[in-house]
């Protein structure tokens, strides 16, 4: 997915959560930000084609957290990023069809 075809917003759980693209201080551990108040995810701008699906379902998964008093427990990066290269293929294949 390229960051260009990235919707400008997403409702998650009842919230709009505005999506933005920008410079953000790059590495390999910081490829996206999720923000609460306002509900904002910010992906770097040089985040790789090929994991900017799993990018973003991370990010939406912090936010669906969020959305529900932290329940889940995805403060936990890891358990986060295990989910979101888990989920973002499905979508990706389910596209269409939802």
């Amino acid at each position: 997915m390229l960051l260009s075809k990235l919707p400008k917003k997403l409702n998650i759980c009842g919230r709009v959560v505005k999506i933005v693209v920008r410079d953000l201080v790059y590495d390999s551990n910081n490829m996206g930000e999720a923000s609460y108040s306002p509900p904002l995810i910010t992906l770097d701008k040089g985040v790789p084609p090929a994991m900017v699906s799993e990018v973003l379902m991370h990010e939406v998964l912090h936010q669906i957290d969020e959305a529900h008093g932290g329940r889940f427990e995805l403060s936990d990066e890891s358990k986060t990023k295990a989910l979101a290269i888990a989920l973002a293929p499905v979508i990706e294949q389910l596209r269409g069809y939802l």
